[in-house]
């Protein structure tokens, strides 16, 4: 692997997922959801499905993520391929 195409593939498939992680636990845990939810709605704008926001920014879009960077992960390795 060539010196561009490790990085591309440390930022694209290991950072990014990554971050998402962090920024999905940052939201649902300290930030709180209700926050978010109180901001969108201070502007004027409707929203609808609040629990179904908080449950998926909570457990299951970091679960998805990780899932999303252990698959990254094989099929860099060659472990898994698509």
């Amino acid at each position: 692997m060539q010196l561009l195409d490790f990085v591309d593939f440390l930022s694209n498939s290991i950072l990014m997922p990554i971050v998402a992680i962090v920024t999905c636990l940052f939201v649902g845990f300290v930030l709180k959801p209700e926050t978010i939810i109180e901001e969108i709605e201070h502007g004027g704008a409707q929203f609808k499905r609040k629990k179904m926001y908080a449950l998926m920014i909570k457990y299951v879009a970091p679960w998805l993520m990780l899932l999303v960077l252990l698959s990254s992960i094989a099929q860099g390795f060659g472990i898994l391929s698509f």
